[in-house]
Formats: structure tokens, sequence, C-alpha cells
């Protein structure tokens, strides 16, 4: 009898946890395979600030950061030596990481692009 009590609370504990774990991971689009490795630096590095919502901060899916306005060097360059408030993120990242967070940014822009056409 008391085996199966602490059974169940063993079944109890780890539904539980479970449950706690789940919310954990917060909400993000997921990325496609070709693009795992700069979803997991921009997530890492970038989103918080610059999908923030502050005003301060551009989000980098408008127009303005889109390829034929800013390009993949002065983005890069941004990134890596820093720009304004905005910190140099070179000496946190490799090389592989710098170009493929570019990569995925350019992947969110073209995804915009397709929503607003689409409305």
């Amino acid at each position: 009898m008391i085996g199966r009590f602490f059974k169940s609370l063993n079944y109890l504990f780890a539904g539980i946890l479970l449950f706690t774990l789940m919310g954990c991971e917060p909400d993000r689009p997921l990325a496609p395979p070709d693009y795992i490795r700069g979803h997991k630096v921009y997530y890492g590095y970038c989103s918080g600030c610059h999908e923030s919502g502050n005003k301060k901060v551009p989000n980098l899916r408008e127009k303005r950061f889109f390829p034929d306005k800013t390009s993949d060097s002065r983005m890069l360059k941004s990134i890596r030596d820093g720009r304004g408030k905005m910190p140099p993120q070179g000496g946190m990242l490799q090389a592989e990481d710098l170009k493929e967070v570019i990569r995925y940014i350019r992947y969110l822009q073209r995804n915009d692009q397709k929503t607003e056409k689409g409305k």
C-alpha cells in the first residue's frame, strides 16, 4: 500500500515537472534546417533587443535593413564592431556565426515580404 502511494507520488511529481518545463522555451518561429545555426545565434544574441518593441532599438525586419538598403557587409560590420548603443558582438561570435545570423535575418525578411504581398 505504501509502495503504491510513493509510486503515485513519483508519477505526480514527473507530471508536474514536465508541465513546468513545457513553459520554459520561449515562443519563437521554427527555422528550416538550413537556418538552425543562424536561428540560434539570432535568438541568443539579437532578438532580446531587436524584437523587444523598444522604439530606440530597430527591428531588423524593417525595410531599411533589407538587402537593397543595407548590404550584408554593412550589417556584418555593425554586428562585429557595434553601432550606436549596440555593443560589438565580434569577439563573442565566430565568423561562421556572423555569416549565418545574417543569412537568418535575410530569411526572416523574405518571409515578411511574402506575408505582406499575400495580404
